[in-house]
């Protein structure tokens, strides 16, 4: 029989292993399904091209020139903050599934999840049209007071 040592998740919290015990096999296969969704994520997300286009927009604002139309360098400025979110989250799991592998942290376990689900959340919105507004129509239709009370609270969340 192999040895298996366990090892106890803090209750509570967003721990997707709270309050159980886990086999060192199993947390292994969790850091190594971390890992492979990193990488696929490190390709869909085109983390180099990112870096690069970080890089041309980083030369391109050393321009005094561009800084005159204030207007004009908004959504330069504006992509370089979401170039910068993307990289940063992506090299804060990086760095924390190393520190991972050498604790055995499920708290850390946990972060890293949240962050690997934020960078899958964002690959679902590498569209054209993905950053833009919605028009949105709510109705209640002949639900009566129960639904118009539920569109009014979809409204107000909506609308926030």
């Amino acid at each position: 029989m192999v040895e298996q040592s366990l090892r106890k998740g803090e209750v509570g919290g967003s721990n997707p292993l709270a309050g159980s015990y886990m086999i060192e096999k199993e947390y292994e296969q969790f850091v190594g399904d971390i890992e492979d969704k990193l990488s696929y994520l490190e390709e869909y997300l085109a983390i180099e091209k990112k870096k690069q286009r970080i890089q041309e927009i980083e030369f391109l604002l050393q321009d005094p020139d561009i800084w005159k139309d204030r207007e004009g360098v908004e959504p330069t400025l504006k992509e370089l903050g979401e170039l910068q979110g993307c990289i940063t989250t992506y090299t804060e799991v990086l760095e924390g599934l190393k520190k991972l592998k050498e604790t055995h942290d499920e708290d850390l376990l946990a972060v890293i999840k949240k962050d690997v689900k934020e960078l899958e959340r964002e690959q679902l919105f590498l569209g054209p049209y993905d950053k833009k507004n919605a028009i949105i129509s709510i109705s209640a239709g002949a639900g009566g007071d129960d639904a118009a009370d539920w569109v009014h609270m979809l409204y107000e969340m909506y609308s926030a």
